[in-house]
């Protein structure tokens, strides 16, 4: 799946066992959840613990997790993610993430995109 940027999709690359692949992380309601609930902490916090270098791994791999199973790779399972994101290096996936953590606290937007107006 192609990253669409109109929906807050956000690229991540992740190694897994010497190799790189691009994925999705799809910013969804049901992600954030997903996320609030694997971290008992709420979003602005994770928001700013990413912001300052404060996040550890279970806590990363929570939200690459959520936002990956969003975007459709339904299999992702906390611990391999984990594993992906060690071998990536953690601030480099929290870099990459923040992007995808802001387009959530904007309803799954980029910031400065306006959402259409319901027409009907």
């Amino acid at each position: 799946m192609a990253a669409n940027p109109h929906r807050g999709d956000v690229t991540i690359s992740l190694k897994h066992k010497g190799k790189t692949a691009d994925y999705v992380l799809r910013p969804t309601w049901q992600a954030m959840a997903e996320i609030e609930q694997a971290t008992g902490q709420g979003f602005i916090t994770l928001l700013r613990k990413a912001a300052t270098g404060g996040m550890g791994l279970s806590e990363t791999a929570a939200v690459v997790t959520a936002g990956l199973r969003a975007s459709g790779e339904a299999g992702a399972k906390g611990t391999t993610v984990a594993a992906m994101i060690f071998e990536t290096g953690i601030a480099n996936v929290i870099a990459a993430i923040n992007p995808f953590l802001i387009n959530a606290m904007n309803g799954g937007e980029p910031p400065g995109e306006a959402k259409a107006a319901d027409e009907n």
